[in-house]
């Protein structure tokens, strides 16, 4: 199955887009970059998965997409600074759960499966990944479900 994680520098940021049932992106200083996030944007279905991640913490909130992206409005209420391309969220859960590096590693079981190194060999966590899928396995999906939904 298909996931897609979204990484954010700051807890309160995830606590403002779950509170909100949103999420978005910052605007990247590269045209390039955010034409391409623009393009990988379109391709995502509503009823994906996804998930964020607390850049260096570890993964929280799985989420349900239920909107297609803004491609024409800054997101400035959610957030302190415009966000973009922002679409909304079921989340299934609330960051209170973090799921750590080191416990991803013994929970998600195509890691030990696949003999993987780090969380990033299975989930692409990394800002210039944003909007780019991430292939799961159910049991994966069961895990991240299982530590991390309310």
């Amino acid at each position: 199955m298909k996931i897609y994680a979204f990484p954010s520098a700051s807890l309160s940021n995830i606590w403002a887009g779950v509170g909100a049932g949103k999420w978005a992106v910052s605007k990247s200083d590269h045209d390039a970059v955010n034409k391409r996030r623009k393009t990988l944007a379109g391709e995502m279905p509503v009823g994906s998965f996804g998930i964020l991640y607390l850049s260096g913490q570890g993964l929280t909130v799985p989420f349900v997409v239920t909107s297609e992206p803004n491609y024409v409005d800054a997101e400035s209420k959610v957030w302190p600074e415009d966000w973009y391309l922002s679409f909304d969220i079921k989340p299934l859960g609330n960051p209170s759960k973090i799921m750590s590096r080191a416990d991803a590693l013994a929970k998600l079981p195509s890691i030990a499966r696949n003999g993987l190194k780090t969380v990033d060999d299975l989930i692409f966590t990394k800002g210039v990944q944003t909007f780019v899928p991430s292939e799961i396995a159910d049991d994966d999906w069961s895990a991240l479900i299982k530590e991390l939904a309310i």
